[in-house]
C-alpha cells in the first residue's frame, strides 16, 4: 500500500466515523508503533510511514480503526486507555480490539544507534538527542560515544580476562 492510498483511507474511515474535523491526519516516521491518537492541543490520529509500506492494506485498516475507536473514546470521556469503554467502540466500528497487533511486520534491527555497557546490557535508540548524557543505570558506563560497540560476548570475553589476570 502506497502512502497516498493510506491516507485516503485513513481519512475516509474518519469521516465516515465522524472524527474528521475533530482530528487531522498525519504520517511519523516513527518505527516502535504503528499508529497514535493524539489529544493534546493539537489532535490528530498518525500512522507510522514505515509500517504502511511494509504491511497488508487489512492490518493498516484495522490499525487506523484502532485509532478512530481512540478518537471517539476521547470525545466521549475526555480520556482513552485500552478499557471496557474503548472495546465497546472498537467493537462497534468493525476494530479488533486488542492493543498491539502482532501479526504486523515490524523492522528488525532498525535502530540507528545500538550500544552495548561493560555489565553485558544493550541499549537501542532510534535518536540521540543533543547535549544530553546517556548512561547504564546498573554500571554508570557512558552510552553512545563515538566508539566501536561491544557485543555481550565481546564484553564477556574482557572479564574473563581481567580476572585471570588480575585474579
Amino acid at each position: 500500500m502506497t502512502l497516498n492510498e493510506a491516507k485516503i483511507l485513513a481519512l475516509e474511515l474518519m469521516n465516515e466515523h465522524n472524527v474528521l474535523g475533530r482530528f487531522s491526519f498525519k504520517f511519523e516516521n516513527c518505527k516502535s508503533s504503528l499508529g497514535r491518537c493524539h489529544y493534546g492541543k493539537k489532535k490528530y490520529i498518525a500512522l507510522s510511514r514505515w509500517y504502511v509500506l511494509h504491511n497488508p492494506i487489512h492490518f493498516i485498516r484495522d490499525t487506523i480503526l484502532h485509532e478512530i475507536a481512540h478518537a471517539l473514546d476521547f470525545m466521549e470521556r475526555g480520556t482513552s486507555d485500552h478499557g471496557k469503554n474503548w472495546k465497546r467502540i472498537a467493537r462497534r466500528i468493525g476494530c479488533n480490539p486488542r492493543r498491539c497487533n502482532k501479526q504486523a511486520s515490524k523492522p528488525n534491527n532498525h535502530y540507528k544507534y545500538v550500544d552495548t555497557c561493560s555489565c553485558g546490557k544493550t541499549f537501542r535508540k532510534h535518536r540521540i538527542r543533543r547535549g544530553i548524557t546517556y548512561f547504564c543505570k546498573k554500571c554508570g558506563d557512558h552510552l553512545y560515544r563515538k566508539r566501536p560497540c561491544k557485543t555481550p560476548e565481546q564484553y564477556q570475553i574482557e572479564k574473563d580476562l581481567l580476572n585471570e589476570i588480575f585474579g
